[in-house]
């Protein structure tokens, strides 16, 4: 069984929705400087069009990769992380800079058979991997971290937050099913 969760917030839908008028505005600057209008506007902004525009894409791929999938026993998450780096370690592009945190895009599969305990980081006792300052309640990019702790005392965590109640709830049973293990804390609520 092949399942896979996408982001619900608005932040993605923001970023995705902007990606559009740059594109169609790169669009027509070119038009324009093609069809040989070089004393207009456009040819004096067209390279400042065409980075915003690179940026812009930069982004809404890397956010539109983040998802869920739950695959042949194995968990795939993908998401972007706001972390600060360790001292020393390298830092990510600029573009992905924020202060002294950087945005990364994480890549994490495990088997859910090695899953030992799981529910919200809080319940856990256990950091969040999301070092900024969002919480559940925030409606542009909120975070709310279910931590699955693996033998070995490894541990994965998704950002359930994004993903809307529909697709918590879906989820959190998927996983029970799945696990046989009953999530702890609050995470208990969607199995109602």
């Amino acid at each position: 069984m092949k399942k896979t969760w996408r982001p619900r917030c608005a932040a993605y839908y923001f970023l995705y929705c902007l990606c559009i008028p740059t594109i169609a505005d790169t669009i027509f600057t070119s038009w324009r400087l093609l069809s040989g209008d070089r004393e207009s506007m456009a040819a004096s902004f067209a390279p400042f069009s065409y980075l915003v525009t690179a940026m812009a894409l930069i982004y809404a791929y890397a956010y539109a990769r983040t998802r869920v999938t739950l695959s042949g026993g194995e968990l795939n998450v993908r998401s972007m992380v706001d972390r600060e780096p360790k001292k020393g370690e390298k830092r990510t592009i600029i573009l992905f800079r924020q202060g002294s945190h950087d945005l990364e895009f994480w890549d994490k599969t495990f088997l859910l058979s090695d899953v030992v305990r799981w529910g919200y980081c809080e319940d856990l006792k256990v950091p969040r991997v999301d070092q900024s300052n969002a919480t559940e309640k925030d409606r542009f990019m909120p975070v709310h971290e279910i931590a699955f702790i693996l033998k070995g005392e490894k541990r994965c965590h998704v950002n359930i937050a994004v993903y809307g109640k529909k697709h918590t709830a879906d989820f959190v049973k998927t996983i029970r099913q799945e696990t046989g293990l009953e999530p702890e804390g609050k995470l208990k609520e969607f199995l109602a």
